[in-house]
């Protein structure tokens, strides 16, 4: 059963770094409020990246986390922990 909490006091900005991101899916589980979803990088996305770029989503594959509701975020920072490429960063917003 997720658990919701209220919102925090500020502004949240959850930041995800494409290039590290492995598309495991553990941040979307953990999620309390479903805040992250898993989907496939578009081939416009992939064309725009640097040559390392591309390189790294043939290794690590197309699947990447997305932000899909970043306003039900409570920045628990439970998708920050258990990410092991840590390819998140959930903070203040600017």
């Amino acid at each position: 059963m997720k658990e919701f909490k209220e919102q925090p006091a500020f502004p949240v900005e959850i930041r995800i770094n494409k290039l590290a991101c492995d598309g495991c899916g553990a941040c979307a589980t953990i999620c309390p409020n479903s805040v992250l979803v898993l989907k496939d990088i578009s081939d416009e996305e992939i064309a725009a990246l640097s040559f390392m770029g591309r390189l790294y989503v043939r290794l690590k594959g197309k699947t990447k986390s997305y932000v899909s509701d970043p306003d039900s975020c409570i920045a628990c920072r439970r998708c920050e922990k258990i990410c092991h490429e840590r390819a998140i960063r959930v903070g203040r917003k600017d």
